[in-house]
């Protein structure tokens, strides 16, 4: 019996592969034919939504259903570190809350945790704990406990304060050094400043935009910090760690109810004060490129000559209405591996390992910088190319395969990021949403706007941002290996030794 079994098992594997065969042999896969994309589909496990509690608590709730680990963040809404006239104080209390996680007390409680996965991190502006599922009341139970002011002992306070004070006096000893060597420097005919020294002062002063006198970083000498005192830092804890003052942020399965019970069970004594509110305008100097101009610096013996070619983009503020259009054009411009910069130096030409444009979008409304490394000998060329895809993507249509390349890509991106309990993406949001004022269901509605994007628009918003005759472009290489000339390409100035 067991012989006649093994025969009949041998002939239905047998069937199943000629019958396999044959259906293979009907339907050949047409390799050289790039399978199309399915039908965008929203993201459905993910919802968010923002609520307030009776304490003034704002939760932003990231709702991942049947997901089983949670990511609790508890925000708090300190002034940015170039505006705070109490840096000092802010860098006492930092140094107090980094060494909460060195102290005993802290290690027993984690130790306390069931489960190995839990974990819980402070910082000077948020607290995170994340872990199972099951476990958040117990991470909440924690983290509510250094949230009041009594956990800040006058040993803690004396430490912190005596490590700052060491670290001021060691800044102003520096500078004073600093200061020194460069009168001597200054005084001493035989020192002259050397050729990279000035190209790089060069760089710095051809930055596109710069922060004006009024906005630097605050700082303070090692005596003002000795005059800060124990009720000092514990005000200044009171006036920022408050529940009015605090955003958080809930990933995981928890609805609306449970979100609002953890926190009226575990924050809800919190002491209230007011939110803090950043009224200070910051004023900009702009400085940017009328013309094409190119500086070279040389060094003697590179093996390889690095090019940058930037340019400011004005107007590319994150979240702007321009946002997605932004970064489909920089996908198909110089983000993507088939993108138009490497397919050109690289891929085509084999001039480079690599080439891309980096495009920031930020406060001061951004830049572009194409950045690649060639041989001496081909860096005219190389620069010639660059030049080359910055005109072509300005007047021509880009074709129906770059263009789906490069949403699929951000598509993909934005999908992958949405899935992961601490991604970028969410948390970035959540940060920043009460500041740009944004809707709740941003994320969601984000991949349509990549995905309604046409041609026509790129090639628009290229004429827009796209600036080959109003840009700077930096050479570092041998100069004397250069065949051809860069004069044919704008004024260039020449830094030597």
């Amino acid at each position: 019996m067991k012989i006649q079994s093994l025969y009949i098992n041998i002939f239905c594997l047998t069937l199943c592969c000629l019958l396999s065969t044959g259906l293979n042999a009907q339907q050949k896969l047409d390799r050289s034919i790039k399978p199309s994309a399915g039908e965008l589909k929203e993201i459905k496990n993910v919802d968010f939504k923002t609520i307030e509690t009776a304490k003034g608590h704002r939760i932003f709730i990231v709702r991942k259903d049947k997901y089983p680990k949670f990511r609790l963040t508890l925000n708090f809404n300190l002034p940015d570190i170039n505006k705070d006239p109490e840096y000092a104080k802010r860098e006492i209390l930092s140094d107090i809350i980094f060494n909460i996680q060195s102290s005993d007390k802290y290690k027993r409680v984690i130790e306390d945790f069931k489960n190995d996965g839990i974990s819980i991190s402070f910082s000077v502006n948020s607290y995170t704990g994340a872990g199972m599922r099951e476990e958040v009341e117990s991470v909440a139970k924690t983290m509510s406990q250094f949230l009041n002011s009594g956990f800040i002992t006058q040993a803690d306070f004396l430490r912190s304060r005596e490590a700052i004070y060491n670290r001021a006096l060691e800044k102003q000893r520096r500078r004073e050094a600093y200061k020194s060597n460069d009168g001597a420097s200054a005084m001493s005919e035989k020192s002259k400043p050397k050729a990279s020294e000035l190209f790089k002062k060069l760089k710095d002063s051809l930055e596109f935009v710069k922060y004006s006198k009024e906005y630097r970083l605050n700082e303070y000498d090692a005596e003002s910090v000795l005059q800060i005192s124990y009720k000092d830092i514990i005000a200044y804890f009171n006036k920022f760690y408050n529940s009015d003052n605090t955003f958080a942020m809930l990933v995981g399965d928890f609805t609306d109810k449970e979100s609002e019970d953890l926190f009226k069970k575990h924050f809800g004594k919190q002491k209230r004060g007011v939110r803090y509110v950043d009224t200070t305008k910051v004023n900009y100097i702009y400085n940017f490129p009328t013309a094409r101009k190119i500086y070279a610096l040389h060094v003697p013996g590179a093996a390889q000559a690095s090019i940058s070619v930037r340019w400011p983009l004005v107007d590319a503020f994150p979240y702007a209405d321009n946002e997605a259009l932004i970064k489909v054009l920089s996908q198909i411009f110089g983000e993507n591996y088939s993108s138009y910069i490497n397919k050109n130096l690289r891929l085509d030409k084999g001039l480079c390992y690599g080439a891309k444009c980096f495009t920031s979008i930020n406060a001061t409304g951004g830049n572009s910088e194409v950045v690649t490394r060639v041989s001496p000998e081909n860096t005219a060329y190389a620069v010639e190319n660059i030049l080359y895809e910055m005109l072509r993507i300005r007047n021509q249509k880009v074709s129906d395969i770059d263009l789906q390349t490069a949403k699929n890509t951000l598509l993909g991106e934005h999908a992958l990021s949405l899935s992961a309990i601490n991604s970028p993406i969410i948390l970035g949001f959540a940060m920043v949403k009460e500041k740009y004022n944004l809707p709740d269901e941003y994320l969601h509605t984000y991949p349509q706007k990549i995905a309604s994007i046409t041609a026509e628009q790129i090639r628009e918003a290229a004429q827009r941002y796209v600036k080959p005759y109003e840009c700077i472009i930096y050479i570092e290489g041998d100069l004397d290996v250069i065949k051809d000339s860069l004069e044919k390409f704008g004024p260039v100035t020449y830094f030597r030794d």
